[in-house]
């Protein structure tokens, strides 16, 4: 891997905590290290982690789904894979309707955990190599039109960039779809043409229903618009 890939370890046991950072930092991965629950989301406020390893020892795994839940409220979208022993159907299906992308059954092979890990890493990367422009994950307030002009949805972006958005909404438009997306700022708006490239029908490894959609039509107001809001949320981020 050119840059280390930072995964979370999260376990109330040091020793097992201190096995799997060893052996992911020999393999080349970042490893940072929590057994509370407070340092976890500090770490991951602080964008410190691209995957969560998480293992769960019964009968904690309530506590485990209630971490889980508070992740996905605040919208910090990285895999997590669960460590897990003894497990029923019931549990399983808890775990994956909250957004957990799979688990490894204990006891496990570190080799095991490391191909997950690594086909993560490399689908990731090769997304992300595709794409134009960079992607600013930032809410704008968005009206939906069918080609023809009847309005069919509000919603907000749920990622944007000058080249395209994720939506994220129950809407479902077959894949080519040409769709009117109009942004709305506090004192204009501004209409684009784009195209429906995929859809993501439920709730799937940790990201939400929605439409990927490609702006095919976007004149110079919009695009500015977009870069502007893209450049004012990633300083006020900064700042925060």
């Amino acid at each position: 891997m050119e840059q280390p890939f930072p995964v979370l370890v999260a376990d109330t046991r040091a020793e097992q905590r201190k096995l799997l950072k060893r052996e992911l930092s020999i393999r080349g991965f970042e490893v940072f290290d929590a057994a509370e629950a407070t340092k976890i989301l500090t770490l991951i406020k602080e964008n410190k982690v691209r995957l969560l390893l998480l293992n769960i020892h019964f009968p904690d795994i309530y506590d485990s789904i209630k971490l889980i839940e508070i992740i996905k409220i605040y919208n910090y979208l990285f895999p997590i894979i669960v460590l897990i022993n003894d497990f029923s159907e019931s549990a399983l299906s808890d775990l994956f309707s909250i957004g957990v992308f799979n688990y490894v059954k204990k006891p496990f092979e570190i080799g095991s955990i490391v191909r997950q890990i690594r086909k993560i890493f490399y689908k990731e990367a090769i997304f992300n190599s595709k794409r134009q422009y960079d992607r600013e994950d930032m809410k704008i307030k968005v009206e939906i039109y069918e080609k023809g002009g009847s309005q069919i949805y509000d919603c907000t972006t749920f990622n944007i960039s000058p080249g395209g958005a994720f939506l994220k909404l129950d809407l479902r438009r077959k894949k080519g779809s040409k769709l009117k997306i109009t942004l709305i700022s506090e004192t204009q708006r501004y209409d684009i043409l784009g195209e429906v490239i995929w859809e993501r029908e439920i709730f799937f490894n940790g990201l939400p229903p929605g439409m990927g959609i490609k702006f095919i039509d976007i004149d110079s107001a919009a695009r500015n618009f977009i870069e502007q809001s893209i450049m004012g949320h990633k300083i006020s981020s900064f700042a925060d």
